[in-house]
């Protein structure tokens, strides 16, 4: 299954895409700690950030969960042209 995402779910921290994912997904933090074969401490650790997780393990969260693994690792993630065009418009409507 794939999690389509919302613009405020795109603009969340590193640690908040861990929780949005896996409470989208419907899972507790220990069924989570299981799949993904680590502690319940650790995965707290890296949800309330205060570790940052290592690249292999976004990736592998991003493989479970089925989620756009560019997107977990920088909250970007441009699939085609609509979605480019959207960022340009918003970037054009924003004053610096």
């Amino acid at each position: 299954m794939v999690h389509y995402l919302t613009l405020k779910e795109t603009m969340l921290e590193l640690h908040q895409r861990f929780v949005s994912v896996r409470q989208k997904a419907a899972m507790s933090r220990n069924g989570t700690a299981r799949a993904l074969k680590i502690s319940r401490p650790h995965l707290v650790d890296i949800e309330t950030g205060k570790v940052s997780p290592r690249h292999s393990f976004i990736l592998t969260f991003a493989a479970y969960f089925n989620v756009d693994k560019n997107w977990m690792l920088t909250g970007c993630s441009i699939k085609n042209n609509d979605t480019l065009d959207t960022i340009r418009g918003l970037l054009n409507e924003k004053e610096y």
